[in-house]
C-alpha cells in the first residue's frame, strides 16, 4: 500500500491489518483484494472525515462482493 495515504502509522496499521483479516478469510482471493481494497480507498479518502471508519466500510463491501461471488 502506498505510505503516503496515511497520516500516521496507526493508520497504516489499521488498513493492513483489515487486508491482512480478509486475505486469512478469503486466502484464494488475496491478490484480489489487495487491489479491490486500495482502489477503494482511493476513492473514499478525499471525501472522509472520520477515516478511521474505513477499515470497516472498505472491509464489509469487499466480504459482500466475495460472497456474492461465490
Amino acid at each position: 500500500m502506498d505510505t503516503n495515504l496515511f497520516q500516521n502509522d496507526v493508520e497504516k496499521h489499521q488498513h493492513e491489518n483489515a487486508v491482512e483479516v480478509l486475505c486469512n478469510q478469503y486466502p484464494e482471493q488475496c491478490e484480489l483484494i489487495r487491489s479491490s481494497y486500495e482502489e477503494k480507498l482511493y476513492k473514499l479518502l478525499p471525501e472522509a472525515t472520520i477515516r478511521s471508519y474505513l477499515p470497516i466500510f472498505i472491509s464489509r463491501d469487499i466480504r459482500r462482493a466475495l460472497t456474492a461471488g461465490r
